[in-house]
């Protein structure tokens, strides 16, 4: 039947497509109509090729028609533009352009609506509007009423919802992208059915697909290259350990979250082992041709597996370092050359892309699938490990060849934030190696008020975020004076002197870090400590170093249980509360999730545009808070890495504390103020507690009735939150923490003459002292044992020493 008084496309003119005979000029015209006609993509899905002239002759000469040729016909899943991802066209600060161009595509050239009529409401759902369309559905974003959320739903085309064997499709879609439970996976929420019509909901992401990403930037940074194949490896992973074969891995289904997530998408062609899959288990080619294995390529079902999809990742990072993918032509013509043409050769558009890179993307690529990697996480392995010994090809930029408004805005931004480096140099002021600058406002002295005027670099739009190109040397702990760290620890003290002192004070050293590797203690690490965390359960302790090193250590028994690497500028961390996870952060801009088990970084989260000061967990680990001097408070999922919400408490926020129930989050900002917010959704609670100097630190008592707190001026307070006054007050020390016993009844703080106090919240009386072992040299708190028995706390920046105390 000819639909051509609807603008389709002729059944003559489709054939003379499907088998190569039109001109470049016609075959462009087609393939774009049938990109947006599900009317007559649906007529190839059931064009009956073994009725072609040229199959049947193929037939009459041999019996059985030869695959080479066959696969010159059979490149339906060619003819319509690969299908867009859930979240490809996902809601974010989108511009009148952006809204035009999403509705330009939501309709074909003809002016023939061949989607599903969606109603503005559906069981839970309200509609909002359209995202984007593809070949199987059309993606809305909507709101869950129940759950009060935005969410991505997805609709089949009216061809899917009135076939049973597409609807089984669909479903089994459902069912594969639900099985995985992955940071770098996009899930599926729910499937159902309303009135007939079927539909399923995913998280609502922002960002873009990569390929969009390389539309803007096809040379991206060889670093960032590199990020996106491992994360994607590491997705993959878990799909096929999930028993799952994707055979559509490519650029439109990789998305690019706005907050950093390499997320896969889109399990609309998946096949999952001891499933009833036949639906798409067939001979039919389904995927896309430039990233077709050459099983793939043959059409033959049963090689199909995991081996399959880690040749698609091998043709992206080869598509990746050379601008290009491995092959170009008409589908035809490509699925032939895979199967015929040997890999073609890799020339790489980064000038530190050596012949070991090239030949991990050859293994990936290879031919038969016994000859690639086993399985996709030994390829992330043996992509970390290349980064590994080639951190100066990754601390280079894009190629040396490619000139454009991105390049020079990021030559910018490195001489500003050179410059904002500087300032940083003359501004800090804060505890626990805190960078910070005194920027003027209303809430700061004036005496700095030339630097607040110097302008941030805005980054291009598309950009993903990216943190200032500063110097290599990692600030030293930027306690206040006399408090300071040396990187000659012994200069400070002798262990001697601490081991005389500590005899007769109930106290014993329990790590020293200014042991050497090749020395008695090699487990430790030989560089000051800029910060310590400690487990909520209080058996595991994370230190912070001078340096680009984190060590974590399980105190009972004594043992060190991971070294990490990490980036420049991470000042900051948290320990989850049972110790399995230790999240970094700082002047990158992002949240670094770390495996402690494997020593392995598993996430990074952006979203924040300035130095992160501080990070928590929740006591039930479900999420992680984060305030950065953008003035904003953020809460991340701490197992889907999914932004929960953001709010910007109205002042720079530099301390923060969970509440032990997990529903309060408290803030100390610059002002002054301390404001609690409902950790749920981030609306304003409770009264706001006015102090007289900036909050520099923050903590719950274990009944969430009191808060106890650290001002810049070194003034501890104990107040009580159903009145908002003060109960207790003493005088501290700016340059060091305060931290609250597991029992919150006890508060412990580094007093004016340095030593260290251990007060009662109930009545303020004192329980213990700890004086100064000299006079430059201060005690400052980490954390009181499980038992309640003993308090862990650094002295000299070097030095864990653990006191009894009555």
């Amino acid at each position: 039947m000819s639909h051509s008084s609807l603008g389709c496309i002729e059944s003559e003119e489709l054939e003379q497509f499907l088998i190569g005979q039109l001109s470049p000029a016609r075959t462009q015209i087609v393939s774009t109509h049938l990109a947006k006609c599900d009317l007559c993509a649906e007529r190839c899905g059931k064009f009956d090729f073994q009725q072609l002239p040229i199959v049947k002759t193929l037939k009459k000469i041999s019996g059985t028609p030869r695959v080479a040729l066959l696969s010159e016909c059979d490149q339906l899943i060619a003819i319509s533009q690969p299908r867009i991802p859930i979240s490809s066209r996902q809601v974010r600060e989108t511009s009148e352009m952006d809204t035009t161009r999403l509705s330009a595509e939501s309709t074909d050239d003809g002016g023939y609506d061949c989607v599903t009529a969606v109603p503005s409401s559906i069981g839970r759902y309200s509609i909002r509007r359209l995202l984007g369309r593809g070949g199987m559905g059309s993606v809305y974003e909507a709101y869950d009423e129940r759950l009060h959320r935005s969410i991505a739903i997805k609709f089949p085309h009216q061809s899917i919802q009135s076939d049973p064997q597409a609807r089984k499709r669909f479903q089994i879609e459902a069912r594969a992208a639900a099985a995985i439970h992955h940071p770098h996976v996009c899930g599926v929420l729910d499937s159902d059915e309303h009135d007939g019509l079927c539909f399923l909901t995913m998280p609502l992401l922002t960002g873009m697909p990569l390929s969009e990403r390389l539309q803007h930037a096809p040379r991206l940074h060889l670093a960032e290259v590199i990020r996106i194949v491992i994360d994607l490896c590491r997705a993959l992973a878990a799909v096929h350990i999930a028993g799952i074969t994707h055979r559509d891995v490519k650029p439109s289904n990789i998305f690019l979250q706005a907050n950093g997530i390499v997320t896969l998408m889109d399990f609309g062609v998946a096949i999952s082992d001891g499933a009833d899959d036949r639906v798409t288990r067939s001979g039919a080619l389904v995927g896309t041709p430039k990233y077709f294995a050459p099983e793939q390529a043959r059409g033959d079902a049963a090689a199909i597996g995991p081996q399959t999809d880690i040749y698609a990742i091998g043709a992206i990072l080869f598509e990746l370092l050379s601008g290009a993918p491995p092959y170009s032509g008409l589908p035809g013509e490509i699925i032939g050359r895979i199967q015929l043409s040997p890999t073609p050769r890799l020339c790489p558009q980064y000038q530190n892309c050596d012949a070991s890179l090239i030949g991990i993307c050859g293994k990936a690529m290879a031919k038969s699938s016994a000859d690639r990697f086993a399985n996709a996480g030994e390829l992330a392995q043996a992509l970390e490990e290349w980064s590994s010994s080639h951190p100066e090809a990754l601390a280079q930029s894009s190629p040396a060849c490619q000139r454009s408004y991105r390049t020079r805005w990021l030559g910018g931004a490195a001489m500003a934030a050179c410059l904002l480096f500087t300032i940083f140099a003359f501004n800090w002021h804060t505890p626990w190696g805190e960078l910070s600058i005194k920027f003027s406002s209303n809430e700061e002295k004036a005496s700095t008020k030339e630097a607040s005027r110097l302008p941030v670099p805005q980054r291009p739009r598309n950009e993903s975020p990216s943190p200032p190109k500063l110097p290599e040397q990692r600030p030293s702990s930027t306690v206040t004076p006399p408090i300071t760290a040396s990187k000659n620890t012994q200069a400070l003290i002798s262990r001697e002197t601490l081991e005389r002192f500590a005899a007769e004070h109930r106290t014993n050293i329990f790590l020293d870090f200014t042991q050497t590797a090749s020395g008695t203690n090699n487990d430790q690490v030989e560089s000051p400590v800029v910060r310590v965390e400690m487990s909520l359960d209080g058996r595991t302790m994370a230190f912070l170093h001078e340096g680009t090193v984190a060590s974590v250590w399980q105190l009972e028994p004594q043992k060190r249980i991971s070294i990490l690497q990490l980036p420049r500028f991470d000042t900051t961390l948290a320990l989850s509360p049972k110790g399995e996870t230790l999240v970094t952060a700082g002047g990158g801009w992002h949240l670094r999730f770390w495996d402690l088990a494997t020593s392995r970084e598993i996430a990074s989260l952006g979203g924040h545009s300035n130095w992160i000061n501080t990070i928590a967990f929740d006591h039930e680990n479900q999420w992680v808070a984060s305030i950065s001097k953008d003035r904003t408070l953020r809460t991340f999922d701490s197992h889907t890495y999914q932004e929960r919400w953001s709010i910007n408490p109205g002042s720079w926020p530099r301390a923060l504390a969970v509440s032990n129930s997990s529903r309060q989050i408290a803030t100390g900002c610059n002002d002054g103020t301390i404001k609690f917010w409902d950790s749920q959704n981030g609306q304003p609670l409770g009264n706001i507690i006015r102090c007289d100097s900036a909050i520099v630190d923050v903590h719950y008592s274990v009944d969430d009735k009191q808060l106890a707190s650290l001002d810049l001026q070194g003034k501890v307070n104990v107040w009580d939150l159903e009145t908002g006054a003060v109960l207790w007050s003493w005088v501290g020390h700016p340059g060091a923490p305060l931290t609250i016993n597991p029992h919150g009844d006890l508060v412990a703080f580094t007093d004016a003459d340095l030593g260290l106090h251990i007060v009662r919240i109930t009545d303020g009386g004192q329980v213990w002292n700890l004086p100064s072992v000299e006079s430059n040299t201060a005690w400052k708190a980490i954390g009181f044992s499980a038992d309640n028995r003993q308090i862990y706390s650094l002295v000299a920046d070097a030095f864990v020493c653990v006191s009894d105390f009555p």
